[in-house]
């Protein structure tokens, strides 16, 4: 039987000193947690088999005590036979700031083209 490592990857906390985090992960409902550093971005875990589901979420912990949950990641692993699936999706949360009146999200599309229909909730926008 084919075998693969899960490589789990994440963007740390765009705001505050992060003191420590905490990855809480499970394959196939079976769970495990670990303490992190601060600074660290990646996980590897090793023999995972192919249709496997592997969960994870990171708790961030500030300086002050006060922790944040990430959103909770799901994954089926593949029957790692070619083709393999596209991997490394994921979403980031950038440029936070305050706002004195909502505004309409804006999607720009491959053309560059302002569109403020396409996205009913949040914005979309090209930046690649």
């Amino acid at each position: 039987m084919k075998v693969g490592s899960a490589l789990m990857t994440w963007s740390r906390s765009a705001t505050g000193e992060v003191t420590k985090q905490v990855l809480d992960y499970s394959v196939d409902d079976v769970p495990q947690s670990w303490e992190l550093p601060a600074d660290m971005t990646e996980f590897v875990i090793e023999r995972i088999a192919p249709f496997q589901t592997i969960t994870f979420k990171v708790t961030t912990y500030g300086a002050d005590g006060q922790s944040t949950m990430s959103m909770s990641f799901t994954i089926v692993a593949p029957s790692f036979e070619a083709p393999l699936p596209a991997t490394n999706l994921g979403v980031s949360f950038f440029n936070i700031r305050e706002e004195t009146e909502p505004t309409p999200p804006e999607v720009v599309g491959n053309s560059g083209v302002v569109n403020t229909q396409l996205a009913p909730v949040g914005g979309l926008r090209r930046i690649r």
